[in-house]
């Protein structure tokens, strides 16, 4: 009980012994007189094809056989997508290009929808696998996908550390804050020294302070003062005042 995918061209076979007349109907309709019919299916559902033979050279006998046809709309999967990068949104646009059948969307996150064109928002960055299926759960199915990376720290929670060892044994080297996004939050951070005089200064989201001045000087050890300002996407601006005390065991 197969299924075909239309738009689909046929070629019969016709192999009736002996007969001299062919009637071929499709759907109770007259199409052709020939012996072997080739015709392109394009309807879905179903469809008979019936084949009447007659031979009047045997007192007119009548024979026919007939079949029926199941199909479905066939499909090449395609979709486009945009982006709002800060609100972890994307849209997407369906390319399939065939109007009267089911789809299916997974977003890679878990989620899903049926729906021709889709919309959907992500709780964090990261990179996703969205797959697209055109007739799904039939014979007639296809499916695509595509893979979208936001990106950003995949920590939500602002997280700023208190100590770090820039030393060079790969441990704990740098001041580094997490939970920013550097596409979408405005970030500034003035790193003080006891003397309240200006030692390291940077509006980039992803630096990583390694206890060098832009001058690339050593800070000392002990312990410096800062003040942060951060606006997330969605928030309100923050200003955070904190210290954060450096450890080398070197002394300058």
């Amino acid at each position: 009980d197969s299924v075909l995918c239309v738009p689909q061209f046929l070629q019969t076979y016709n192999t009736t012994k002996g007969g001299q007349h062919f009637f071929w109907y499709v759907n109770d309709v007259l199409v052709s007189t020939s012996k072997i019919y080739s015709f392109t299916l394009t309807s879905t559902g179903s469809t008979k094809i019936k084949l009447v033979v007659t031979d009047s050279s045997k007192c007119n006998m009548i024979d026919s056989f007939e079949t029926i046809l199941r199909a479905g709309k066939s499909s090449s999967a395609d979709f486009g997508l945009s982006a709002d990068v800060c609100n972890l949104s994307l849209f997407f646009k369906n390319k399939t290009g065939v109007n009267g059948i089911p789809y299916s969307w997974y977003f890679g996150d878990g989620d899903s929808s049926t729906s021709t064109d889709a919309i959907h928002t992500y709780s964090k960055p990261g990179t996703y696998k969205i797959i697209l299926i055109s007739n799904p759960g039939t014979k007639c199915a296809d499916s695509t996908y595509k893979n979208f990376t936001f990106e950003g720290d995949m920590i939500n929670e602002l997280i700023i550390p208190n100590a770090f060892s820039p030393n060079g044994d790969g441990l704990n080297d740098y001041f580094e804050i997490r939970g920013l996004s550097y596409q979408c939050d405005t970030f500034h951070i003035i790193i003080f020294n006891r003397w309240e005089n200006t030692f390291f200064e940077s509006s980039d989201p992803r630096v990583m302070w390694n206890g060098k001045n832009q001058k690339g000087i050593e800070a000392s050890d002990g312990v410096y003062f800062y003040d942060l300002y951060i606006k997330k996407r969605k928030e309100r601006e923050q200003i955070i005042h904190g210290t954060i005390t450096l450890i080398t065991g070197v002394e300058h």
